[in-house]
């Protein structure tokens, strides 16, 4: 480190960004060995909060609970069903709302599909992690 650097450790931001990882959390794989990753290392990004919002309450969301994550549960939901889709399109309009997400991430097509423009229209900014091809 040069001299006059700050080690990320030693900084803390008055205002941390607050980060929204979505995902379906019904698999569990890579997209979930990943998000149970950086739950399990939160405590090294000093300039942002990391919180989970899931769709199934299934392995991945024991995980995340267990490393001490906050998850936020949308309900279950698949793509043939419009009013299901409503119905946690809703929650996390109201989850962004409440919480203050500055960035949400959608962890596949899928769930950028149906949450990317909830998020924006709430006032968070969207990233799209595509963890394979499409």
């Amino acid at each position: 480190m040069n001299t006059g650097e700050i080690a990320a450790s030693e900084y803390r931001a008055p205002n941390r960004a607050r980060v929204l990882h979505v995902h379906s959390g019904n698999l569990y794989g890579g997209v979930e060995t990943l998000l149970r990753t950086i739950a399990r290392h939160r405590s090294e990004t000093p300039l942002a909060t990391m919180d989970y919002a899931l769709c199934f309450d299934r392995r991945i969301a024991g995980e995340l609970r267990a490393a001490g994550a906050i998850v936020h549960m949308l309900g279950e939901v698949r793509a043939r069903s419009p009013r299901r889709i409503k119905a946690v399109r809703r929650e996390l309009a109201r989850i962004i709302r409440a919480s203050r997400y500055d960035v949400v991430v959608c962890h596949s097509v899928w769930s950028h599909s149906l949450f990317a423009r909830v998020a924006r229209e709430h006032g968070a900014r969207v990233a799209t992690y595509i963890h394979d091809v499409p």
